[in-house]
């Protein structure tokens, strides 16, 4: 059986995540190749399995929300090319399509990107349109955030924290986001973060906030996380 290439891989993280090509029983569609223009099978079709038949090489995607407005910029590429290359490519198209929100994927490697928030990080799956939705209408009280002290209000015991450990354990193996608010001790990111909270740290025994970054920088390839 033949591989999968790129555009068959996104086209299936698309359709998993929600989003729609065309119009079915699900809703109208929401995936665009430009604006205000309807997509065709034909149109996918000759951009060539790998995008090698694209003019750039690689494909802008843009996918809508339930009002039909342009929400995320998805920029598609071939499996031999790095979804980093040329984002800024991407943050000016986004912009100019007055999206938040960009998906950096070749297909085997996926990154996020809230253009209002920081850097891309790793995703293994397509965010839905209702939770991009939901990180949307998210509008942190900076002065709050900024004052919040991050202390223990609340102390388990070694077992009770066991699920905090893990979770901790977990969202810092898987996500590049996650490690880079730890180790700049940028928590305030926390409060709008889908995959690990402030609430979520604050679980975590103080001791173990450093102890468990370190571990893993000493004993865990982040490779094999990497999807």
């Amino acid at each position: 059986m033949k591989e999968a290439t790129a555009r068959i891989k996104i086209n299936r993280l698309l359709e998993a995540a929600g989003w729609r090509f065309f119009t079915d029983e699900s809703g109208p569609a929401n995936v665009q190749l430009e604006p205000a223009v309807t997509l065709k099978k034909e149109d996918l079709d000759g951009l060539g399995d790998d995008f090698e038949k694209a003019p750039k090489g690689f494909i802008d995607f843009l996918l809508l929300n339930e009002k039909g407005f342009s929400f995320i910029v998805l920029e598609a590429k071939a499996e031999n090319k790095s979804p980093l290359v040329g984002k800024e490519q991407a943050r000016r198209y986004a912009r100019s399509q007055n999206c938040r929100f960009v998906i950096l994927s070749n297909g085997n490697l996926h990154y996020f990107w809230d253009l209002d928030r920081g850097n891309p990080y790793v995703i293994t799956a397509f965010p839905t349109p209702r939770s991009v939705e939901g990180c949307q209408k998210t509008v942190p009280d900076p002065k709050r955030l900024i004052e919040e002290t991050v202390e223990d209000d609340y102390k388990p015991t070694e077992a009770e924290a066991i699920p905090a450990l893990k979770t901790y354990f977990k969202a810092y193996v898987t996500s590049d986001q996650i490690r880079h608010i730890i180790e700049t001790g940028d928590l305030t990111d926390l409060a709008t973060n889908p995959a690990f909270s402030t609430r979520d740290f604050k679980a975590v025994p103080a001791k173990y906030r450093k102890l468990i970054p370190e571990y893993i920088k000493d004993y865990v390839s982040l490779n094999q996380f990497v999807a």
